[in-house]
């Protein structure tokens, strides 16, 4: 349900923003959104590893234990969060906008700025509140996080309309969109003090006992990350940076489509990180090789006809949704189709892999997978325009994540799925 109403937050602002910002506004706001995807990093990797920390930890059925290490993650977290909003708001008052965004209407400089400047001061927030839902998943408290997360999507989609109808500037949409839902993890934080699962008490001293753990475990993720900042998350500043702001509304729009699909197989796929994690932490292997192999049968039959259906009945899902305001090519619904098909596959296989803390192979992929993204977008996006930036990703996410894994990592992964009482016996 949350997801669902984020998609609706997502989809209905473009609706109820696009017609007054206009296609350079509109396109300043989604670039400097799109940043909290590229500027993911930022949290090196903890965000991530809290879920395995957590499930590990559980799984040892030791409460006294479990409150110190969710203690001192939280409290490693939050230093991260307030470190790098910061330097975000460093960067915000000292970097040229120019440098990052190109646009033909230089009185929107001043806008821009301040909506650089509330993106640092909302991330730094995020980055703390992602990792409190990430810790709720290792947990196998998703009820609770999903209901944090609905509420503020909720609320989110309420905020965003009244600004709308006020025909709210890029930094005020940004305060009621991206801003609301950074909040859903910090509502948690009740929750874990009530349970007696966090505590201020002696968090220094966990802080102290823990960061080298976590930093350690953390950095297998923020390698990921970084992967996820050069193949996908830069795309937008990309766009912005050769074509122009106004060339990124497009691109957004077709991207934000076939999300619908991305929806669908991440509510199908991302809580089996957790039950995974889990089930590796108790050596339950068949419950594994079990439920993967049923979660990705699903997601290839299910992402097929999402995607058929939006490639079927673009015009009219566009024609209700924007009042065809804008009118997208069908080679590029193609190139996003092909890449939204790559992209869910090889999701449901990472979150296998994320929750057995198998590294290496999704590292070398990741390598792979940037040399071959970064080069082909930015060799061709002048000659070509944007559909090279759905069509390198696609490409990129067959090679790096479909070929690689299964011709150089299958044995190795394949092994890692054994019952290990049965391989001793």
């Amino acid at each position: 349900m949350s997801k669902l109403i984020a998609l609706a937050v997502i989809l209905l602002s473009i609706r109820w923003t696009l017609p007054y910002l206009g296609a350079e506004r509109f396109g300043v706001w989604m670039t400097v959104s799109s940043f909290a995807t590229l500027l993911v990093v930022l949290d090196l990797g903890i965000g991530n590893a809290l879920t395995n920390h957590a499930a590990h930890a559980a799984a040892e059925d030791d409460p006294e234990k479990l409150r110190k290490i969710i203690s001192g993650s939280l409290g490693i977290l939050f230093i991260v969060s307030l470190a790098m909003g910061l330097l975000l708001c460093l960067f915000a008052i000292l970097l040229p906008s120019h440098m990052l965004i190109k646009v033909t209407d230089t009185a929107l400089s001043s806008e821009i700025r301040q909506t650089f400047l509330v993106f640092a001061i909302l991330f730094g927030v995020n980055i703390f509140g992602s990792g409190v839902q990430k810790l709720f998943s290792g947990l196998q408290l998703g009820v609770e996080a999903l209901t944090a997360s609905s509420s503020c999507s909720l609320i989110a989609l309420i905020a965003v309309w009244y600004a709308s109808q006020q025909q709210a500037t890029t930094p005020i949409l940004l305060l009621t969109t991206f801003g609301i839902q950074s909040m859903s993890g910090i509502l948690l934080l009740p929750v874990l003090i009530n349970r007696k699962q966090f505590s201020f008490h002696g968090i220094g001293k966990e802080i102290q006992q823990q960061y080298k753990t976590l930093f350690k475990s953390g950095s297998f993720y923020f390698v990921l990350q970084l992967g996820a900042l050069f193949g996908w998350g830069a795309d937008s500043m990309i766009i912005s940076s050769t074509l122009g702001a106004a060339s990124v509304a497009a691109y957004s729009i077709a991207q934000r489509l076939f999300q619908m699909c991305n929806l669908a197989t991440f509510m199908l796929n991302g809580p089996l990180w957790g039950a995974y994690a889990d089930a590796n932490a108790r050596n339950d292997k068949a419950f594994i090789r079990i439920t993967f192999k049923r979660s990705m049968t699903v997601t290839i039959g299910l992402s097929l006809l999402i995607i058929l259906f939006l490639l079927v009945f673009n015009k009219w899902i566009i024609g209700i949704w924007l009042n065809n305001h804008v009118e997208l090519p069908l080679t590029l619904l193609l190139a996003f189709a092909a890449w939204t098909f790559m992209e869910s596959v090889a999701g449901s296989f990472s979150i296998l892999l994320y929750g057995l803390n198998i590294t290496r192979p999704q590292i070398i992929s990741m390598f792979i997978y940037i040399a071959i993204s970064l080069f082909l977008k930015l060799y061709y996006i002048n000659q070509f325009g944007i559909i090279v930036i759905p069509l390198a990703t696609a490409f990129a996410y067959f090679v790096a994540k479909i070929l690689v894994y299964r011709f150089i990592f299958y044995k190795d992964i394949k092994a890692s799925l054994r019952d290990t009482n049965l391989s001793k016996a």
